[in-house]
């Protein structure tokens, strides 16, 4: 995996996975309190966004990239790169199917660490809403202790 072909290809995946990494899944930029139905429009916005891009742009640039660097690989048919293969198992000896591996493992990855940063920073988001305890006093009066940023902390 030392070619010129190879190391460019990778080095536009590495930056699409890393441009696809800054995503969120869900609108955590929640400043005021709003009705139920803004924020089911809120979130589904941003689910629908991200959602698009991830199937579409980021998949498509990609593909792209991998069919642009090996179409004309060094060696025409026979090389280790061959997008056209049809020989099974030429395809299982052959680079390219490790590389795809490679590529579809960057992507997994890429995918876990959105899911996973979208769910915390949302579940932190929707903490600062709600009140930690609620005390009823009398019907007038009733207590409520949010959580601080160093409790959000300190549950990681």
């Amino acid at each position: 995996m030392n070619k010129d072909e190879v190391i460019r290809a990778m080095q536009i995946i590495r930056k699409e996975c890393n441009d696809a990494n800054l995503r969120n899944i869900y609108n955590t930029n929640i400043t005021h309190t709003m009705s139920v139905r803004d924020f089911e429009g809120s979130q589904n916005g941003s689910i629908t966004s991200t959602t698009n891009y991830l199937k579409n742009q980021w998949g498509e640039a990609i593909k792209q990239t991998i069919q642009e660097n090996f179409r004309e690989a060094p060696g025409g048919p026979k090389s280790w790169f061959n997008l056209n293969e049809t020989n099974r198992e030429a395809y299982d000896n052959g680079k390219l199917k490790k590389f795809l591996i490679q590529v579809k493992m960057m992507m997994q990855d890429t995918l876990l660490n959105v899911t996973k940063r979208s769910v915390k920073q949302f579940v932190e988001v929707m903490l600062k809403f709600l009140p930690k305890s609620v005390t009823v006093i009398d019907s007038n009066t009733v207590k409520n202790v949010f959580f601080t940023e160093e409790d959000l902390k300190n549950d990681d």
